[in-house]
C-alpha cells in the first residue's frame, strides 16, 4: 500500500458510519415525500464523508492530536445519524398511536 493510501485509511467505525449514511441517503431518496427531504440524506452523506476524509488526511500532519479527535468523531456522527432519522418522521402527528395506547391501558 502506498503512503498516500495509508494516510486516507478509514477506521472500522468510520466505514460503518459511511455505509449507514449511504443507506439512509438511498432510503430517503426512495421514501421521502418532498424533494427537500430526498436531498437531505445525500447532503448529510457528503458532509460526513468529506469530514472523515479530511480528518484522515490531517492525521498524517498532526498524528497525536488528530488521532485523539478521530477517536471521538464517530460519537458525534452517531448523534448526527440519530438526528437524521427526522427525515422519516411525519410533519404533523395526529396522535392516533398515543390514543390507542391509552385505550389499551384503560382496558387492563
Amino acid at each position: 500500500m502506498t503512503e498516500q493510501a495509508q494516510r486516507l485509511k478509514l477506521r472500522a467505525a468510520e466505514w460503518m458510519l459511511v455505509v449507514y449514511f449511504a443507506y439512509v441517503a438511498v432510503l430517503s431518496a426512495w421514501r421521502a415525500s418532498s424533494p427537500d427531504l430526498r436531498a437531505g440524506g445525500l447532503w448529510v452523506l457528503l458532509a460526513a464523508g468529506l469530514t472523515l476524509l479530511l480528518v484522515a488526511r490531517a492525521e498524517a500532519y498532526f498524528p497525536a492530536a488528530i488521532s485523539r479527535f478521530r477517536d471521538f468523531l464517530p460519537l458525534g456522527l452517531t448523534l448526527a445519524a440519530f438526528e437524521e432519522m427526522n427525515l422519516f418522521a411525519p410533519r404533523h402527528f395526529e396522535g392516533r398511536l398515543e390514543i390507542g395506547r391509552a385505550s389499551c391501558r384503560e382496558r387492563v
